[in-house]
């Protein structure tokens, strides 16, 4: 017996391995994406007050910022900070090994579970971003865990004050934690209602025990939930388009639950079709299993409970889907991805047919490998917005120049917080190697958020959007510019013949002459996100003598 344990823990902990190797992996490819470097510039603020302030701000729960400001404070460079996230994730896999065949009642089916979330793509892509994703993970599982094991009446109010804590904290990571605790009531009064006479104090201090650990948080909590669109909560809103896109962005997000975020909408080559078709076989061979134990009344609480709290929390997130955007991407989900392949490895064990076993097992572990591969491949696609900055700056060294930078002006609706024209020169100073002149294309209306790395670009001149002679004036003093977009949409060609502010200034130098070069760059390792663009701008002598 004792050498049969030691056989799972040698698996266990090979699988933790290769999940680490993947993470680390990642991390050692990946760059900043926008949100990201947004999280990153609130972290950094200069006093403690503008942190707050910002944090309070960005309309999310923000204890991962206090955690990402401490550790900005330890490391300068962004593979220790990602390296950070996935000891994070490492955590997370153990954790995950002890909860998942404690509530399954079986080791193999922990290993199984485990062995998903260590090759899965979605749990490899964001172990590895610098957001709340991790923490949210660990507290989520563990707030469900508690509750599972609350229902088993053990004796003591141990149970109940973690389960207080763990739910307390992922509120403070991710407010769609809600969701949760709504999945766990109705849990409770659908399953339990007989054997409340005998829980309710101790439910009663598990959850009075959230509302205590949270209660710091509260007033940040308040102010930001004001923000939400109500009307969007109103009952003919809600039920309006409920078979629409958004309905489509869902199935999406179920799909990435094996295959990453993001398949349905921009997944597109043989190897993406296949590993969709491969994934719809999987759900469709899982989901006629279960219906199949639920017709004969054998579907077992180890596979119930993961069901239930999951289908709640995908039915409200997607009912409530224009007050967040929790059903739009897999992402979301992330901290309830686990009871899929808890419900996966519970109907894997029920199976008596050893051959359909094995079968449905190989091809779990089969998609994730090849998603996982997919995912790598995707990821070391260049160029990117780290090197399109190195390209740009050994250029500039070489040859001269200035970079002008030019962007939209956004903001987050009901809040005012504006992000002024610099945020793509913050951007390219990020990973800008050398210092340069740049030159902006701001109007003055907002104030600049950038906290760009000191000394590393020099504005030598802020330009008003329009101001078309002033562009061309810089370019007869410099004789070569090089013009950075870090977003132009899915459509970078089609971005530049819009009319508006920021390709203004393109438009005013390409009427003379065409760019000599062109880069166009990915922004975030994500495949859903947008492109970036810059373009060089030079005097024909000057190319010819670079020729």
């Amino acid at each position: 017996m004792k050498k049969f344990r030691d056989n799972y823990s040698l698996a266990v902990i090979a699988v933790i391995v290769v999940g680490l190797i993947l993470r680390l992996l990642f991390a050692y490819h990946a760059f900043y994406d926008p949100e990201e470097l947004h999280r990153i510039r609130i972290a950094n603020a200069e006093t403690f007050s503008r942190f707050l302030f910002e944090s309070k701000m960005d309309l999310t729960p923000f204890l991962d910022i206090f955690l990402l400001r401490f550790l900005c404070s330890i490391f300068d460079f962004e593979f220790a900070l990602r390296t950070c996230q996935v000891a994070i994730s490492a955590i997370y896999l153990f954790v995950l090994y002890k909860v998942s065949w404690r509530m399954l009642n079986n080791r193999s089916g922990g290993t199984i579970v485990v062995a998903m979330a260590a090759l899965s793509p979605l749990h490899v892509f964001y172990s590895g971003i610098v957001r709340y994703h991790n923490l949210n993970a660990l507290f989520v599982l563990l707030s469900i865990y508690y509750f599972y094991k609350l229902l088993e009446d053990i004796e003591g109010y141990k149970l109940s004050l973690a389960y207080g804590v763990s739910t307390a904290a992922a509120m403070m990571t991710q407010y769609y934690t809600m969701y949760l605790v709504g999945a766990q009531l109705v849990y409770l009064f659908s399953f339990h209602s007989k054997r409340l006479s005998r829980l309710w104090l101790k439910l009663l201090v598990a959850f009075t025990a959230a509302f205590v650990f949270f209660l710091p948080f509260i007033r940040v909590f308040l102010f930001q939930i004001q923000k939400a669109d109500s009307k969007a909560l109103e009952f003919l809103v809600l039920i309006n388009g409920f078979l629409s896109k958004e309905f489509f962005n869902l199935i999406d997000s179920i799909f990435g639950f094996i295959l990453g975020d993001f398949y349905l909408i921009h997944g597109d080559g043989i190897v993406n079709r296949i590993l969709l078709f491969s994934a719809l076989f999987l759900f469709t061979a899982m989901f006629t299993i279960f219906v199949h134990k639920i017709l004969k009344r054998k579907l077992p609480r180890e596979i119930l409970f993961p069901a239930v709290i999951l289908g709640i929390v995908l039915t409200v997130s997607y009912g409530l889907r224009d007050v967040s955007t929790a059903a739009i991407s897999a992402k979301y989900f992330l901290p309830f991805v686990f009871l899929l392949y808890m419900i996966f490895a519970g109907l894997l064990l029920s199976l008596k047919d050893k051959a359909t076993k094995i079968i449905l097992a190989a091809a779990v572990f089969a998609i994730l490998i090849l998603a996982q591969a997919n995912m790598i491949s995707a990821l070391m696609e260049k160029p990117t917005v780290a090197t399109a900055a190195e390209s740009i700056c050994e250029d500039i060294v070489e040859n001269g120049g200035v970079v002008v930078f030019s962007s939209e002006i956004t903001g987050i609706p009901g809040v005012g917080i504006d992000y002024s024209y610099e945020t793509p020169m913050e951007y390219f100073a990020e990973y800008a190697p050398c210092e340069a002149e740049v030159a902006l294309i701001d109007d003055g209306r907002y104030k600049g958020r950038t906290r760009l790395r000191r000394g590393k670009l020099s504005v030598i001149r802020i330009i008003s959007p329009g101001d078309d002679a002033a562009v061309k004036t810089l370019f007869e003093e410099k004789e070569r510019i090089w013009m950075f977009f870090y977003n132009q949409g899915r459509n970078p060609e089609q971005y530049l013949k819009n009319e508006m502010p920021p390709t203004e200034a393109y438009r005013a130098l390409s009427a003379s002459m065409e760019p000599s070069e062109s880069i166009i760059f990915k922004v975030s390792p994500r495949r859903d996100y947008f492109l970036g663009g810059a373009y060089l701008f030079e005097k024909k002598e000057k190319n010819a003598a670079r020729r």
